[in-house]
């Protein structure tokens, strides 16, 4: 998406109109310097990261808990390893949050650049993931007498307010309409299937019948420190700061957002959409570590801990476990494939056909290569089709489409055939056909939008 960003209407990653492409965004400037695709994502992501831990610096004003929550974003745990991940949202989610949070709390700046400043990042942050939502109700409702107190002020927020919403609208016209995305809310008893169904996996975990104790010894530690915390804000008469009443809400809304959204029903209600929920938890206990430090010191030794526990099972997780799926072609895979046809044959240009999970991961990786999954499988955009119709070789990769590699193929009415035998790459199962009907001129045609399952 990077290297083909339409920044006419790209606002939205390819196929749906609810996450925004700010890493897509970012990185498809780098390329426009000369960088390739996946450096110029990795620096796009790098430059975040940076940016992120710097906030978190300055809003925490203490190194050592600052350099706890910088560690948990910087090493997730799994189910949330998509917390940092290049093609998830919660990496610009989380840094226009901080951000925002930045704005709110810095008082060095002017207040008129802040009041005209802070609803732009709002959007952004809503336009990077709906999720924000929770944390903007969270911080009108919070900061609520603070904003009535600014009388007249507020009418500086008033461009901004304006703009953003005019930003998000123009955004979302030029988007990919999806009916799986417009129905917003889940039915009642697929609510309840999913608090059943998160509630029995978290038993599960706590009671370790999983293969990950780790996580288990994690979730008895942050249980066990909730209780506790109170008390001490009860005990010492400590008044919990408005920033932790934030990052609290946002924590508690953003669970109960995935369990009643439409789309954790459509996705069966995997524990990973709840990546926001645990890390805006954990910010709590940490920043709760450190506003109860000055009336008990020795809290600090128990947040240490806390984020050592997560560092382990961030850790053990990707020591034990294969982060890929069998079937699907893995990074290294997918770089072997790209020399042996470039180097071992030759091949200027390849296009490649597969299941959605076995093409576009090669099509990122290398510029001589268009991929786009077969047909009847799930195609982000259709632009790059012309492309794929005029290359004269391509790869086609069986897992997860064909059970046998055929001597004859037709997708996209490119007519193929097998000019290799059937090579076996670990569980990858592939050939290399040639096409047999004239080659289509390469134009950079215009196609009528993305559209999904065309």
């Amino acid at each position: 998406m990077a290297e083909n960003f339409d920044w006419k209407k790209d606002w939205y990653f390819w196929g749906q109109n609810r996450l925004g492409s700010f890493l897509p965004l970012l990185g498809s400037s780098i390329i426009a310097l000369g960088g390739s695709s996946l450096s110029a994502l990795a620096l796009a992501q790098l430059l975040i990261l940076i940016a992120s831990s710097i906030l978190i610096l300055r809003l925490f004003r203490d190194q050592l808990y600052a350099l706890l929550l910088i560690a948990v974003l910087l090493f997730p745990i799994v189910p949330f390893w998509m917390q940092n991940s290049l093609g998830h949202p919660y990496l610009a989610q989380f840094f226009f949050t901080f951000l925002a949070l930045f704005l709110v709390k810095n008082k060095t700046l002017h207040l008129s650049s802040r009041l005209l400043s802070l609803p732009w990042v709002l959007f952004l942050a809503l336009w990077s993931s709906e999720m924000s939502l929770v944390f903007i109700f969270a911080l009108l409702l919070v900061e609520s007498r603070s904003l009535i107190n600014l009388g007249w002020k507020n009418l500086y927020l008033l461009p901004g307010l304006l703009g953003g919403a005019l930003f998000l609208y123009l955004a979302k016209e030029q988007a990919v309409h999806v009916k799986t995305y417009a129905q917003l809310f889940a039915a009642p008893e697929d609510i309840v299937l999913s608090l059943n169904t998160q509630w029995r996996d978290f038993w599960e975990l706590l009671s370790f019948q999983g293969n990950k104790n780790f996580n288990a010894v994690l979730a008895i530690a942050l249980i066990s420190t909730l209780p506790i915390l109170l008390f001490l804000y009860r005990k010492s008469g400590t008044k919990p700061s408005k920033l932790l009443l934030i990052f609290a809400f946002t924590a508690l809304g953003s669970w109960f957002l995935v369990h009643i959204s439409h789309w954790n029903t459509a996705m069966y209600m995997p524990q990973r959409y709840f990546t926001s929920a645990y890390f805006f938890g954990i910010v709590t206990l940490i920043l709760a570590h450190k506003e109860l430090k000055s009336a008990y010191p020795f809290l600090k030794a128990p947040a240490v801990i806390i984020v050592g526990m997560h560092l382990n099972a961030s850790y053990q997780a990707y020591k034990r476990f294969d982060t890929g799926a069998f079937n699907r072609v893995d990074r290294g895979q997918a770089e072997y494939l790209i020399r042996e046809a470039t180097e071992e044959r030759g091949l200027d240009r390849l296009g490649v056909i597969g299941s959605y999970w076995n093409t576009y991961l090669l099509d990122g990786l290398s510029e001589q290569v268009i991929a786009i999954p077969r047909k009847g499988d799930q195609v982000r955009d259709y632009r790059l089709l012309p492309q794929l119709k005029a290359q004269e070789h391509f790869l086609i990769i069986a897992n997860d489409w064909l059970e046998t590699m055929p001597d004859t193929l037709s997708q996209y009415q490119i007519s193929m055939q097998r000019n290799s035998e059937v090579f076996q790459l670990d569980e990858i199962k592939y050939a290399y056909y040639q096409k047999t009907s004239p080659p289509t001129q390469n134009k950079l045609a215009t196609l009528p939008g993305p559209f999904l399952n065309k």
